[in-house]
């Protein structure tokens, strides 16, 4: 048996607090495996490094397990450097979207790191937290498991071959009770909630689609593969009856891409007589949407899901790979709003490499005339393991990339070939445009629920505005 410390490092910033699915599937794995598991959330418990520090005083743990974000690296490699100080002879991995996207730049940076794990971690962790540090030094060990980055006795990072898991049922729930959601803040993916105790929950994995600005595929897939309704439905109702949990917010890519197995688990909620409210903060496709479904959503509790819309310019979508046209995008948001009072998000980004400042403009007109309750405007993103992150890693410096930047308000320097402070003008103006509109503050407001939601909604709406 081993002992277990599975991190969420200290974020640059960090608006929504809630609990880690990813980290949650890892330790139930772990310990339904006989190993002894510590879940830490360091922007939860509101740690500065020397907090972390002090955390670690006292305790001997054999494996030490960091997820990583691109726009946390540098405190990441803090930490690890910390943890190493603190436990010479403890392996620590890496995981999580960064490590994924490039497990190269990942090894490569981390310099105290022993390994990465790649894609969906549950199939190796068990077999990782059986290894010890001097492990990692036989190449014979690790050249047959499945799922990692390492580096050889030369010091080349090696990268094994990924493997998904095929039968999603197979795996346990998240270790709810290291992630309490009642013990979480009124930090929800998405700002708005309904009603508190919020979970997260995902009822499937794997992406068929080709979107040249996302990477998720890179830990999950193409293949999609879906929990059976069943699972997901027990998993609500313990959680409502476990922790009091009134609101689920389905993380899911694809969630309404199988309409039948939609039907399926939005007719189980009813039918369970599960009172409780249902978002989709993460997105949906939204070609996917019929009259019919739309509104079993809501008798289920859905009141609010988000779609990813990316840019007003068909010339763009396509660039993007998107498999949208503008048409259809405003045909399928009129049918929302025609049969539903579900609110509706809207996701934008700004700062293609081919998009022109007549693009830009495209897409701020089209969200002004959709039908949205909201409107996020991002710049777009390298994100690593994605195709433009590829392209865009081809002609930076990438020895000197500040990953500092890689946050949602941020632009990265040539990702794009338009001056950055005219990127970052339309931007402002994306937002104040669709915002200042009296009818969409009024409804902002109508969805808050406490004062912590109001407070967050000002320091975003801060954040978007001013900078």
């Amino acid at each position: 048996m081993a002992r277990v410390l599975l991190v969420k490092p200290i974020s640059q910033y960090c608006y929504t607090i809630a609990p880690n699915l990813g980290l949650g599937y890892l330790a139930s794995v772990l310990r339904n495996a006989g190993h002894d598991v510590t879940f830490l959330d360091c922007d939860k418990e509101r740690l500065s490094l020397e907090g972390f520090a002090d955390r670690l005083k006292g305790e001997v743990y054999d494996v030490i397990g960091f997820q990583l974000y691109t726009n946390g690296l540098y405190t990441a490699r803090k930490q690890l450097e910390i943890a190493r100080q603190r436990m010479k002879e403890a392996l620590i991995i890496v995981g999580g979207p960064h490590a994924t996207g490039d497990p190269h730049q990942t090894l490569a940076f981390l310099k105290d790191a022993d390994l990465a794990v790649l894609g969906e971690g549950e199939n190796i962790i068990d077999k990782i937290a059986g290894l010890k540090r001097s492990d990692v030094k036989d190449t014979s060990v690790l050249a047959n498991l499945s799922n990692i980055a390492y580096r050889n006795a030369a010091g080349a990072v090696c990268v094994n071959p990924i493997r998904n898991i095929g039968d999603l049922d197979s795996l346990p729930m998240p270790a709810w009770e290291l992630m309490d959601p009642r013990r979480y803040p009124e930090a929800p993916h998405g700002t708005f909630a309904r009603s508190f105790p919020i979970a997260p929950i995902i009822t499937s994995r794997g992406c068929p689609y080709s979107c040249t600005f996302c990477a998720s595929f890179r830990i999950h897939g193409r293949k999609m593969r879906r929990r059976s309704s069943a699972a997901v439905l027990d998993e609500i109702e313990y959680l409502n009856k476990k922790f009091g949990v009134r609101e689920f917010q389905i993380e899911d890519d694809n969630f309404t891409m199988g309409k039948e197995y939609a039907r399926e688990v939005l007719s189980g909620i009813i039918e369970r007589g599960l009172r409780v409210w249902i978002s989709l903060p993460n997105g949906v496709r939204i070609d996917a949407l019929d009259k019919e479904l739309l509104q079993l959503m809501e008798r289920a509790g859905c009141y609010s899901l988000a779609i990813g819309i990316e840019s007003g310019s068909d010339r763009i979508l396509k660039k993007l790979q998107k498999s949208l046209t503008t048409k259809e995008i405003e045909e399928k948001l009129n049918l929302v709003k025609k049969h539903t009072k579900i609110r509706v998000t809207g996701f934008f980004l700004i700062g293609h490499p081919d998009e022109t400042e007549d693009d830009i403009k495209k897409s701020i007109e089209f969200a002004l005339r959709l039908k949205l309750d909201r409107a996020s405007f991002s710049p777009l993103m390298p994100l690593p393991g994605s195709a433009i992150y590829d392209e865009w890693k081809g002609r930076v410096d990438f020895e000197n990339v500040d990953w500092n930047k890689f946050l949602y308000y941020q632009f990265i320097p040539s990702v794009s070939p338009l001056p950055v402070d005219m990127l970052e003008r339309c931007l402002k103006s994306a937002n104040a445009r669709f915002y200042i509109r009296p009818h969409i503050w009024l409804g902002l407001l109508v969805e808050v629920r406490t004062p912590y939601q109001f407070k967050m909604l000002l320091k975003r709406a801060r954040k978007i505005l001013v900078g």
